[in-house]
């Protein structure tokens, strides 16, 4: 069950990414994409009538998977490598140093639009890369 949630969590968020709205950190959505498909593989079994828990499995447990996931394919950090500046410092900027779009914007000297454009076609090239690498950007 727990692999079968992971797997429905990376596919939420390859399909989904470009709906993500930075209200919140990534982790943090990331976080509720995955206890959403894990409630909904939980649902989904009962309805089977397959006796199953009502517990989500341990936080940690679902991101080691995933994060062993990630690196088997290919690390973060080399997929950031990979990115355009222009979108790897607006990225950096919202999820490594936590600012928000208007001081991004501020920091950069742009339009408050451009980095929201930027963030969303960033993350979409950066879960490309890091979901089908040979496929991404090509």
């Amino acid at each position: 069950l727990v692999d079968d949630a992971v797997q429905e969590t990376i596919v939420s968020v390859a399909t989904g990414i470009g709906s993500f709205r930075g209200e919140s950190g990534f982790l943090t959505w990331l976080d509720r994409v995955a206890r959403n498909e894990a409630r909904n593989l939980i649902r989904k079994r009962q309805r089977l009538s397959e006796p199953v828990s009502n517990e989500l499995p341990e936080q940690h447990g679902w991101q080691q998977r995933l994060s062993s996931i990630v690196v088997r394919q290919r690390t973060i950090d080399q997929a950031m490598s990979e990115l355009e500046k222009s979108y790897r410092e607006v990225i950096v900027l919202r999820e490594q140093h936590e600012l928000s779009y208007e001081r991004i914007a501020e920091k950069l000297d742009l339009p408050l639009n451009t980095v929201r454009t930027r963030l969303r076609r960033g993350r979409q090239q950066l879960a490309c890369l890091l979901l089908a690498p040979s496929e991404a950007g090509r």
